[in-house]
């Protein structure tokens, strides 16, 4: 049976027609080459499931399904696709060349097709059973829409694709390519470039690989003429290591030229100037309690962490390191 498309089965959606798909469908439609329609997909061209996936984005669930369809969804060219409702996520899996078998048998192009929708979106709020061949209706059952032999249903509604409102955004594009062997030119030019980049592949492979091995070569090297540790572990530490002993030396010149820098009046002398683990000590004599304040002073402008005390005429300073 031959029929243009007619308000029953197609629906203008923004002047592009949507045309409801199933592989066991009598209708035959005849499109001209340029034009476009959109495919609702019956549940028999794609495989779904509702699954709670514990991520916080959709695109770290995305990189999930194909591992939830394993071992589920036959060996195949499967393409994936989910959309988040509620708590749960619709996770898809299909194929292009099904759908573009399933389209061509009833008479419409791989040209002729837009944007492809499923069931599952667009028609998971229905009531009750719709056929949509001799043999089979959509029923919703547990937010999954699915395929029921008509006989189980009483009560069964036409399928009428207007009753949809508005097509969801829940939509995907079919490949711009087909790579399927027909044996024809073009797959022999693909193959072609194929094995050249191929060839392409494994140059840059022996290149990359022989500048690792120079570069592992000039790490030895390197390791041996400086003494360096075998590990990256060990060197890090070493490098640690001698970065505290850096700063260490580098504070006490510092704190040394601060000491220096106390002006002292009258007979103050310093007497005494040590070194202790983490600490410098620096003692002045025949000082007061004016030396000491004097010392407060200077030093408190270098914001350092230090401590004076006086006592028998002494002023005992103790810069920590």
């Amino acid at each position: 049976m031959f029929t243009k498309l007619s308000n029953k089965f197609t629906k203008l959606n923004n002047k592009i027609e949507t045309i409801f798909l199933d592989p066991n469908s009598q209708t035959i439609y005849e499109l001209p080459e340029n034009e476009k329609v959109n495919l609702v997909l019956s549940p028999s061209l794609y495989w779904v499931k509702k699954v709670a996936i514990p991520v916080k984005y959709t695109r770290e669930a995305r990189k999930l399904v194909p591992s939830i369809f394993e071992n589920i969804i036959p060996e195949g060219d499967f393409n994936y696709t989910l959309y988040k409702k509620g708590e749960y996520y619709f996770i898809f899996a299909y194929e292009d060349e099904t759908i573009i078998e399933a389209a061509k048998k009833v008479g419409i192009k791989r040209s002729n097709i837009e944007y492809i929708y499923f069931a599952q979106s667009e028609m998971q709020n229905t009531i009750g059973a719709i056929k949509i061949n001799e043999k089979q209706s959509l029923y919703v059952q547990n937010d999954i829409v699915v395929l029921v032999p008509c006989c189980w249903i009483e009560e069964i509604s036409e399928l009428d694709i207007q009753n949809l409102i508005s097509l969801s955004k829940h939509r995907v594009k079919l490949k711009r390519y087909s790579y399927k062997y027909t044996g024809n030119s073009s797959h022999y030019k693909l193959i072609a470039a194929t094995f050249v980049l191929l060839v392409m592949m494994i140059v840059q492979y022996q290149i990359t690989t022989n500048k690792t091995e120079e570069i592992f070569k000039l790490k030895e090297r390197l390791f041996s003429d400086n003494n360096l540790k075998p590990t990256m572990l060990q060197n890090r530490s070493m490098l640690s290591k001698y970065k505290n002993i850096y700063t260490k030396q580098t504070n006490i010149r510092q704190y040394l030229s601060y000491i220096l820098s106390i002006n002292l009046m009258g007979a103050e002398k310093m007497s005494d100037l040590s070194l202790r683990d983490k600490m410098l000590q620096a003692i002045f004599i025949n000082a007061s309690k004016e030396t000491e304040l004097r010392i407060n002073k200077t030093l408190n402008k270098k914001n350092i962490s230090f401590k004076t005390e006086f006592k028998n005429d002494k002023v005992f300073l103790r810069i920590f390191l």
